[in-house]
């Protein structure tokens, strides 16, 4: 379930007062107005900055030595102490010069999920001003129309097999010593043998996370040797790496394989689900990483590694 919260954003007010104004208090000839600055507002879930877009208020009419407030209410969003601050289903309107219109700017936070859902719908209006001399205009509600970024394929996966096509790195070796090198490691050793495959046994009680098992492949375990003149020569085993603890998030086109909360790989489906392409950061990278350039020169690969699967049918 989604939940907005809302939160002051109170940097982006301005106002100005004359050194004329009436300090004793609030002139009862004036009044301010408030509203919203639109009816409607229309947003993806996941497709904004740190979950948040901004929300203006329109403020107009007279002078103000007080600061006043307006509750903000809706029947469709739970509220939130959020940060230890409390009733924040109510904007404030600070004291200050609104001869010409104000604007001031609240911050609504979206909760990204991971469960798929339709498009919500949240109504919110403005009401109980705080004095008698605020007053709410006429667009005294406005609309939010949330979409759902998320696509179930969690069905999809379970017990499906994807099969490794390339282990893509940085640099150009040569690890069969044939003479021929390439990015490909896959191209170069036995180690593209193995498959890569998803069982969804279980949610973790988030309605994100899914339990994984199975294997990524085997990955390369390479060194550079010397022989009886001193020539460098290329070695490689391929080892197993073993992904059964770990747990997965897949939000839209896009997993996250994790391990203690942390993010250990990702990937990114393409071709309707049938490729997968992860990128493993180096320090998740098993084995020895020391590999002989063609020109010679030996190195410690400290790049990343592209790992790409295909569905097999």
């Amino acid at each position: 379930m989604k939940k907005l919260i809302l939160l002051p954003l109170l940097v982006l007010f301005l106002f100005s007062c004359n050194s004329d104004d009436d300090s004793s208090g609030f002139n009862e000839d004036d009044s301010l107005t408030v509203s919203f600055s639109m009816d409607s507002y229309s947003i993806v879930e996941g497709s904004f900055d740190n979950e948040q877009f901004i929300i203006n208020f329109m403020v107009s009419g007279g002078i103000t030595t007080e600061d006043a407030t307006i509750n903000i209410s809706s029947d469709d969003v739970i509220w939130f102490d959020f940060y230890d601050f409390q009733f924040l289903n109510q904007i404030i309107i600070p004291a200050g010069d609104y001869r010409s219109t104000e604007v001031i700017s609240y911050v609504f936070y979206v909760l990204d999920d991971c469960e798929v859902e339709s498009e919500k719908s949240f109504e919110f209006r403005l009401e109980n001003p705080s004095v008698d001399w605020l007053n709410i205009g006429n667009q005294n509600e406005i609309t939010i129309f949330l979409e759902d970024d998320d696509v179930d394929v969690s069905d999809f996966l379970t017990g499906k097999f994807y099969d490794r096509t390339n282990f893509i790195i940085e640099n150009q070796v040569d690890l069969n010593n044939d003479g021929i090198f390439s990015y490909d490691i896959d191209l170069e050793t036995d180690c593209a043998s193995s498959i890569n495959f998803f069982i969804n046994d279980s949610n973790n009680g988030d309605g994100c996370t899914k339990n994984f098992s199975g294997i990524f492949g085997l990955v390369p375990d390479s060194d550079v040797e010397y022989d009886a003149n001193d020539n460098p020569f290329q070695i490689t085993q391929c080892l197993i790496a073993d992904g059964d603890s770990l747990k997965y998030v897949i939000n839209g086109n896009s997993i996250d394989f994790t391990y203690n909360n942390n993010v250990q790989y990702t990937g990114e489906f393409s071709n309707n689900f049938s490729i997968l392409t992860i990128t493993i950061p180096n320090d998740y990278f098993i084995g020895n990483n020391s590999y002989l350039l063609e020109d010679g020169t030996v190195t410690n690969y400290t790049g990343n590694v592209t790992a790409i699967y295909e569905l097999r049918e």
